[in-house]
């Protein structure tokens, strides 16, 4: 999981992402911090457990992309690309 973090801040900071993806990657900092201390409120959990769902989404929809132009299929990645 750490390693997964750490990829995230390093292409948020990058390709200077939304305010969204930096959101994610704090609120998943959050996370394991307050996760190590023992207190977590279920409204914070249930927040965390959606943006993870959100980087699930995203990470699929660019490993199509990927597939994609692997088959010069261009117009098509682009196209879901935009999605996210």
């Amino acid at each position: 999981m750490s390693n997964r973090i750490n990829l995230l801040v390093r292409q948020c900071t990058e390709n200077h992402c939304n305010t969204k993806c930096q959101k994610i990657v704090a609120l998943t900092q959050d996370f394991i911090e307050t996760k190590m201390k023992g207190a977590l409120s279920m409204k914070r959990i249930e927040e965390i457990e959606q943006l993870q769902a959100e980087i699930d989404h995203r990470h699929q929809v660019e490993d199509e992309a990927v597939r994609l132009i692997s088959e010069c299929r261009f117009e098509e990645a682009v196209k879901i690309l935009k999605t996210i």
